[in-house]
């Protein structure tokens, strides 16, 4: 944080301060520094006064004593929204929330940092002790259970793939048998006729997975809602899963590919 936070720690009485976050969400303002620089121009925010609501409002003014970073209060995976931090003896809640940076394993610093605060306040209830990884997983279980459903079928859709391009490829070598045995009977080597196979059933592969792919760039704004550290537009990945998609294509065509290569030339042409 830039400014002087010590400062949050005014009693009440004092003059109401404030340390701002982001305090427009219009997408115009990148950051809690971007909103400083368009509105303070080129000169610190630091000391200068700010009143929140319309021009004739009552509200008392704030001074700001701190540029904070963007925030994600409510939603993780929303835009930061607006944030304000008045000290809270001058804007007194019945429910806070404590964040303690730990340097080693949080779970087992649970049982130290309740002792802790009943140590202050024996009183006090202190429920929901969790590290941030938790809450963060928590937060994302919508979207990690929808992605879970979504891989399965993923999954599902390609072993059913591996299957359909194999039976393919398979029936296509049984129905050019002939053609494959003529080829060997005139000099070609099973090295040529394994990547003739090969060739025709990846390039099968590869235009189905160039239809795939603008098909799935057609309902990229579905996904956006779900993603979450990753775009639906995200190029590496729509590389990978092309790639894993053309091996386990290639892979599936190789076995009936190693199949014409073992035909006997004389028995194909006789049985014709």
């Amino acid at each position: 944080m830039k400014g002087t936070p010590d400062a949050l720690a005014r009693r009440a009485g004092s003059p109401t301060i404030v340390a701002i976050a982001r305090l427009k969400s219009d997408a115009s303002y990148k950051s809690a520094q971007a909103f400083a620089r368009r509105t303070f121009g080129g000169a610190s925010p630091i000391g200068r006064r700010i009143r929140i609501g319309r021009v004739s409002s009552p509200t008392a003014w704030l001074t700001i004593v701190g540029v904070s970073g963007d925030v994600r209060h409510s939603e993780i995976t929303g835009r930061a929204q607006p944030e304000i931090y008045v000290p809270l003896a001058q804007a007194p809640t019945d429910m806070m929330m404590l964040a303690a940076n730990t340097a080693g394993n949080p779970d087992d610093l649970a049982d130290a940092v309740q002792k802790a605060i009943a140590s202050v306040d024996p009183l006090q209830p202190v429920y929901h002790v969790k590290p941030l990884r938790r809450l963060i997983d928590e937060a994302l279980l919508p979207q990690a259970s929808a992605m879970s459903m979504m891989t399965m079928f993923a999954v599902l859709a390609l072993l059913l793939s591996t299957v359909g391009i194999y039976g393919v490829v398979s029936y296509v070598v049984s129905q050019q048998a002939r053609e494959f045995g003529v080829r060997l009977a005139l000099g070609a080597s099973p090295g040529d006729l394994m990547r003739l196979v090969l060739w025709r059933g990846v390039s099968l592969v590869g235009i189905g997975t160039a239809i795939g792919a603008a098909g799935a760039l057609g309902v990229t704004r579905l996904l956006g809602g779900i993603l979450y550290g990753v775009t639906a537009t995200d190029w590496p990945t729509y590389l990978v899963v092309a790639a894993g998609l053309i091996l386990v294509g290639g892979i599936a065509c190789y076995i009936p590919a190693r199949r014409a290569t073992r035909l006997d030339p004389a028995v194909v042409l006789r049985s014709e």
